[in-house]
């Protein structure tokens, strides 16, 4: 089939492909890794369930020149289900595909991003496995801090011995801290009793005349922690109890944000 024959509303852009090696001795690393970006959610499923070891392999030749690729546009012809490969010389050059060309600009960036900075981190994780725990916890977003020093890693390349340390020592005080929970927390309208760990005063950016918003992280009695608006005056180390919806973070389940506090009491 002559890809280049066919009717454009008969083709949907699947994905966006980006064929690299990790950059390590193929010896020890010799997989090919391929990093996606989905522009039809359908058309991918169809791709992915389809897919074998021999049309992945075909999906680094472009169906136009026959040349072996590194960019790569999957484009199904939907009428038949049938899938090609195009390298993003032959959509710059070829009029019919200019959208499929487009939809490569889109995506490359951050495509050549992405992979540039998992073979830096490849490197690493060989250079430094004592420190491959803890990259992958950081990696989680737990941690702002640990999380700060994952993205260098991956941007730059490197961390220095301090570094490596730090984030090895923030990784293991928070399973210490989690080997201490007690409970679970759940989401939802609740009594809530706990210690404030820590208050911060905020001011609207925007309207220096709006009043300020005191916030506080109060870690309840299972050793969980929620982060929400509290009143004036509450100080850090005081013990309260009161009522608030509870949203669970996407990133810790022990971690919460809560909403709408009410029957605030600070304890004797």
């Amino acid at each position: 089939m002559n890809i280049k024959s066919l009717p454009l509303n008969e083709l949907a852009v699947t994905a966006i492909l980006y064929v690299y090696n990790n950059g390590l001795d193929a010896q020890d690393c010799p997989d090919i890794q391929v990093e996606v970006v989905i522009k039809d959610a359908a058309s991918h499923a169809r791709w992915k369930a389809i897919d074998s070891s021999e049309s992945a392999k075909k999906s680094y030749r472009c169906s136009c020149c026959g040349q072996s690729i590194r960019w790569a546009s999957i484009i199904e012809h939907v009428p038949t289900n049938t899938f090609h490969p195009i390298g993003r010389q032959c959509a710059e050059k070829v009029s019919e595909f200019h959208r499929i060309s487009a939809a490569f600009n889109g995506a490359t960036l951050a495509l050549q991003q992405k992979a540039e900075a998992n073979k830096r981190e490849a490197a690493f994780r060989a250079t430094t496995p004592g420190a491959g725990v803890a990259l992958d916890w950081a990696k989680t977003g737990i941690n702002r801090t640990a999380k700060d020093l994952a993205d260098k890693l991956r941007k730059y390349g490197s961390l220095s011995e301090k570094q490596v340390a730090f984030l090895i020592g923030l990784h293991e005080r928070d399973a210490a801290y989690r080997q201490t929970l007690t409970g679970a927390l759940v989401e939802g309208k609740q009594a809530l009793e706990g210690a404030v760990v820590s208050v911060r005063v905020e001011q609207d950016a925007y309207n220096p005349r709006a009043k300020r918003t005191t916030k506080a992280l109060v870690q309840l009695a299972n050793g969980c922690k929620v982060w929400g608006t509290a009143p004036e005056g509450t100080v850090a180390g005081a013990k309260v109890t009161f009522s608030a919806t509870v949203e669970l973070s996407d990133k810790d389940p022990a971690f919460g944000f809560y909403k709408r506090p009410t029957k605030w009491t600070v304890q004797a």
